[in-house]
């Protein structure tokens, strides 16, 4: 289930093929969605990580 998009809602960011999912709200909170469709935990490779980090860095200017 993605998250619904609108004026409070920042783009939703996605890594592993869609399994993690992050997103601001109201520029107020950053929300991390992190399963795959199997309720297995998502695996992430030093690439996939470096871009999350990388979002997240930049996720936290924008609600700071």
């Amino acid at each position: 289930m993605q998250p619904q998009q609108n004026a409070s809602i920042a783009p939703v960011r996605e890594f592993a093929d869609g399994d993690l999912r992050i997103w601001t709200d109201a520029g107020a909170s950053l929300h991390i969605k992190s399963v795959t469709r199997s309720g297995d935990p998502v695996e992430l490779n030093a690439e996939e990580l470096r871009e999350f980090i990388a979002s997240l860095t930049r996720m936290l200017h924008e609600i700071e």
